[in-house]
């Protein structure tokens, strides 16, 4: 029986590694749109979280660190939907969709209720 050495099981443990899909890239997205919103940049928010939603589109409960200690729940569409709302009238329609998917996967309980209706009270008729 042949062993393997160093350089071999190094090589084996290189390819292993590159050909392993990267695990939280949804949360990295999910985590750079939050800070893009928070600093008021909802374009790139929106687009964070469109990315992060290609990656994962299941809201959840885990908590993912956005900075220091605060963590918020994996809610990409929720977030979406208040990226949208917060760019402005022309993206009301996509906010209310965001929202429909979130509550229909049943993390959110009602949280963007109060979302909506600031939209459907300034939205086109």
């Amino acid at each position: 029986m042949r062993r393997v050495g160093g350089l071999g099981l190094l090589l084996v443990c290189v390819g292993v590694t590159l050909s392993t899909p990267a695990w939280g890239d949804s949360d990295d997205s999910f985590r750079k749109g939050m800070v893009a919103a928070d600093l008021g940049r909802y374009a790139e928010a929106v687009g964070r979280f469109r990315e992060a939603i290609s990656e994962d589109s299941r809201e959840s409960t885990r908590q993912i660190l956005i900075s220091g200690v605060f963590y918020t729940a994996y809610l990409p569409h929720y977030q979406l939907g208040r990226a949208l709302l917060l760019i402005g009238e022309s993206e009301c329609a996509a906010a209310l969709e965001a929202w429909s998917i979130s509550e229909r996967q049943g993390v959110v309980h009602g949280r963007s209720r109060p979302w909506a209706g600031r939209v459907r009270g300034r939205g086109p008729g």
